[in-house]
């Protein structure tokens, strides 16, 4: 990744970006998109091209008789998927589906999910930005990756409940130090790397992290960091009541109602209600 990421999709030669800070940054800051609309060509394809027969049928799947189509998202998020659940890339491509087919009105997120990988969500979050129905998450528990895109939907419903919540704007990695534990077992591991290979696997849970790769590392994770709260202020935008949210707590259905991280408390079925009504 090189350039300055703003926010969003938009990665800039460095050069540019410097002097493109005072447009953007302020933009940011207000949760609005870096770029004004009207300095933008319109890029999303009109919603024209004709499902094949194995698209109809998956739009038929999730589509209900009220023409609001709701899509599961459970568990652990990454871009493959495992056994339980289903990965970002069959969500974006079934998202993609719905959105060119003539009889879904709304889509539903129906979500229950701690978040997950950093790879794909942002592509993710990109898909449900563009859809060009309404969108309502609706969810008990939407931490994390999971809030980043849940908060691209045209409105939230948190499930009115004591625990989960939604929240968690954060990143983090963990590292685990095995040295201590191979030593007590006289376990002795030398790594011995190829001439020019000096930066392989530098983090590895046996050698010491050095200052400058500790540096490397959180960058890469203050870059993450920053990504993820402009994609929420965009998606937010006008309804964030505190930067508070942005320190990686949970929120209880109320208090996320109260600071603008979710619109209204509800069940699946009033947000499938309020997904009809967006769509008229």
């Amino acid at each position: 990744m090189t350039g300055f990421s703003f926010a969003g999709q938009w990665y800039i030669e460095p050069g540019y970006a410097e002097r493109m800070r005072e447009l953007i940054v302020p933009r940011l800051e207000a949760g609005k998109d870096p770029i004004p609309a009207n300095l933008l060509s319109q890029s999303t394809p009109p919603i024209d091209a004709k499902l094949s027969r194995n698209e109809q049928y998956m739009a038929d799947y999730f589509r209900q008789e009220n023409g609001v189509a709701i899509l599961p998202i459970n568990g652990a998020m990454s871009r493959s998927g495992d056994m339980c659940s289903y990965g970002n890339e069959s969500m974006m491509r079934w998202i993609d589906i719905l959105n060119r087919d003539e009889n879904t009105s709304a889509i539903v997120l129906k979500i229950n999910s701690p978040g997950g990988t950093v790879d794909s969500t942002r592509a993710f979050a990109d898909v449900v930005k563009a859809v060009g129905k309404p969108t309502v998450a609706w969810t008990p528990f939407a931490a994390s990756a999971a809030y980043f895109v849940a908060s691209q939907c045209t409105e939230i419903v948190v499930e009115d409940q004591l625990v989960g919540g939604v929240g968690s704007i954060g990143v983090l990695m963990v590292l685990a130090d095995q040295s201590k534990a191979l030593e007590r077992q006289g376990i002795g591991i030398q790594i011995i790397r190829a001439d020019g290979s000096e930066h392989k696997a530098l983090v590895n849970g046996v050698e010491p992290v050095s200052d400058e790769t500790m540096a490397e590392l959180k960058a890469t994770l203050n870059a993450c960091r920053s990504e993820f709260v402009g994609y929420v202020r965009r998606g937010r935008a006008g309804k964030l009541t505190s930067n508070e949210v942005f320190s990686g707590k949970m929120y209880t259905a109320g208090e996320a109602v109260r600071l603008g991280l979710a619109d209204r408390k509800g069940t699946l079925q009033q947000a499938v209600q309020r997904a009809i009504q967006l769509s008229k």
